[in-house]
């Protein structure tokens, strides 16, 4: 699937291919118009940069879960390229850069990526296997654990949404 996840110290980090590939798309839309000045206007700068660049970026990101360190990596390569896309100078502040593009920071796309595969096992059946690891995940980690559930738990708390064993009981629909 192209999800790299490793803990070894001599492989390479899977962070590192992720903006290695975002680069690459990037750049290989430049002929197109994809760059600041003399090239398409903003708006349609910032969509195409959406859909084809972002996604690759982001890519298994919401299985991994990176922070602190590993998340600045990804954190960095974004900013640059809004800075580069609407040609502001390299040291805009950075929330000018996320008010000027209408852009979320990196972190906030991440969760927004892992709330969504946790509403994907939310919505299964109640016999679904899914379902059942999520539960006893929940019930049986402590809050200090690194499981991905935990993770989960504890961006719901941030962002003030209902339990994520709320979330797992009730029938919520996508669009709620």
């Amino acid at each position: 699937m192209g999800v790299l996840r490793t803990s070894k110290p001599d492989d390479p980090n899977p962070l590192y291919e992720n903006v290695k590939k975002a680069r690459r798309a990037m750049y290989s839309l430049m002929p197109a118009g994809l760059h600041g000045k003399n090239g398409l206007d903003i708006q349609t700068l910032l969509h195409i940069f959406n859909i084809y660049v972002i996604p690759v970026l982001l890519y298994g990101l919401e299985l991994v879960t990176p922070s602190g360190k590993k998340l600045d990596i990804i954190d960095i390569f974004h900013k640059k390229c809004i800075k580069q896309l609407l040609s502001l100078p390299t040291s805009t502040a950075t929330p000018a850069i996320y008010i000027l593009s209408g852009q979320l920071p990196i972190e906030g796309q991440i969760h927004k990526k892992i709330l969504s595969l946790f509403g994907n096992i939310c919505r299964q059946p109640h016999d679904s296997l899914e379902k059942q690891i999520a539960y006893r995940q929940l019930l049986m980690k402590t809050d200090d654990s690194h499981s991905w559930f935990i993770i989960v738990k504890t961006i719901l708390a941030k962002y003030n949404l209902p339990s994520a064993l709320y979330l797992l009981d009730s029938q919520i629909q996508k669009l709620k």
